[in-house]
């Protein structure tokens, strides 16, 4: 064979190698930075050891830890996107930060006034560590290149672009990273390298299409948009109102189960939290192998976000122009009080 084609192959074999991209296995057990469904939730809480990571509305909503009887606050930080690792403490912050800076930033663990390091400089959402591994979404008004979802190693080094495109929301479940996109208004499926995307859809073959989703070892919970999936599913069940609904992990089932706004779940206990709101808010709790619902919260008190730590849950009524409050709820009064470090 004429050796200008042998290297004319072997240049198309190495170029379709690397358009393929590196080939990443996440092992088991995933050592996690925070919960990925905290994530979703803005990630304003964290646990590491006998250490709470939290949002500090009194600290212009700096990051704050507690040990139940000493208080830090990590300076210039911001409590968003929270993500503990053995050295150091992830946040992602944005111009109404303390510093003013957008993007997602590391401070050592141990040295609330460390160097801070910048990972990036763009809006970042939903940032969770897996392992080596920071996944997370960027957007970007002014250059639509930067938009998608992402993967870094944990200094921010080896960025690679996973999905193309504006994302709505993401989680990492089990190996894989879920996301819905507004273009179309689907909810997918992927690889920690991009390789293999799947749509998610019922067994009739129909889209989700949600900005509000968990994922759990049977289920998939998440807040419809799509009129014609609540005729199709609605109509044979007593909720005709419903806005949120839970689909088999295999798609054959769908099921309605209330109007409000998906919050968390409690992985331990099988419970599912969602608020509704009206002159009053309410969160409720459902058990989702018995269906029992139980009213766990109606006052006045408002909220934006839920995140759970083992037993405990916590709310922020978020207000970038004003302060920031954090809550918790006390289970024995059953009110949300503001949280006492």
């Amino acid at each position: 064979m004429n050796h200008k084609y042998v290297f004319i192959i072997v240049g198309i074999l190495f170029f379709i190698a690397g358009c393929s991209g590196e080939v990443v296995e996440l092992e088991t057990p995933y050592q996690l930075g925070t919960d990925p469904i905290n994530a979703s939730q803005f990630g304003f809480v964290a646990q590491d050891d006998e250490w709470l990571y939290y949002i500090n509305g009194d600290e212009q909503s700096q990051i704050s830890r507690t040990d139940g009887q000493t208080v830090q606050t990590y300076n210039n930080t911001y409590g968003r996107g929270i993500n503990v690792t053995d050295d150091y403490l992830y946040f992602t912050s944005h111009s109404s930060s303390p510093s003013g800076q957008t993007g997602l930033y590391r401070i050592p663990k141990e040295d609330p006034n460390g160097e801070i390091d910048t990972i990036h400089e763009t809006h970042t959402n939903d940032a969770v560590i897996v392992n080596d591994y920071i996944f997370y979404t960027l957007y970007s008004s002014e250059d639509q290149a930067q938009n998608g979802l992402f993967r870094s190693d944990l200094d921010g080094q080896n960025q690679q672009q996973l999905v193309e495109g504006p994302v709505n929301a993401m989680q990492f479940f089990n190996g894989q990273l879920y996301y819905a996109i507004p273009s179309g208004g689907q909810l997918l499926r992927t690889s920690p390298d991009g390789h293999d995307v799947t749509p998610i859809k019922t067994e009739e073959g129909l889209d989700i299409s949600t900005t509000q989703f968990i994922v759990t070892e049977r289920w998939i919970y998440f807040e419809n948009e799509d009129s014609n999936f609540d005729s199709f599913y609605a109509m044979d069940h007593d909720c005709d109102q419903c806005n949120i609904y839970r689909m088999s992990i295999d798609g054959s089932t769908v099921e309605p189960l209330a109007s409000g706004s998906l919050h968390t779940f409690d992985q331990r206990e099988a419970f599912l939290y969602y608020s509704s709101s009206g002159e009053r808010q309410h969160l409720m709790s459902r058990h989702v192998d018995s269906d029992e619902v139980t009213e766990i919260y109606n006052g006045e008190e408002e909220w934006h976000w839920v995140n759970a730590i083992g037993d405990q849950l916590f709310f922020i009524h978020w207000n970038p122009e004003k302060t920031t409050r954090l809550y918790e709820l006390d289970r024995d009064s059953g009110e949300i009080e503001s949280f006492e470090p």
